[in-house]
């Protein structure tokens, strides 16, 4: 018998597409540049696990290991980041503020303990040791 509390499904399995489904809303207006962003950065941190891992090939869906505070922190810094402007006064930079409710799901959504078997899995916080075993190049 499976015990209900015990069952996790880490998040790092999840495609890219069924993250954007948990995590981006696409009636906002920014949902195109947030999927983009997401997008671009979680496969960054994909092809780094790979590589870790030795794989000879990562993409965007490789169920390997990310850090999720690793992958908020990168939208956040993009969120608030400001670019030089005119006499090198600093401006805000081209998806500053765009993912404002972005942040707020993300948040709302790892502090909701519905979420936590998937978001906040208490037996494997690092990448696991076997996880290379699941993934097959």
């Amino acid at each position: 018998m499976v015990n209900a509390l015990s069952l996790e499904m880490p998040y790092w399995l999840m495609t890219c597409a069924g993250l954007c489904d948990l995590l981006i809303d696409r009636s906002e207006l920014s949902a195109h540049n947030q999927t983009a962003f997401f997008r671009d950065t979680l496969n960054t941190l994909r092809v780094a696990e790979g590589e870790r891992l030795g794989l000879p090939r990562t993409t965007v869906d490789t169920p390997v290991y990310f850090s999720l505070d690793e992958l908020r922190t990168a939208i956040l810094d993009e969120n608030q980041r400001m670019v030089p402007g005119a006499r090198n006064q600093p401006i805000k930079g081209p998806m500053h503020g765009d993912f404002d409710r972005f942040l707020m799901r993300l948040d709302s959504r790892m502090n909701d303990v519905r979420y936590d078997f998937l978001l906040s899995p208490r037996l494997r916080e690092t990448p696991p040791l076997w996880s290379n075993s699941y993934v097959t190049s």
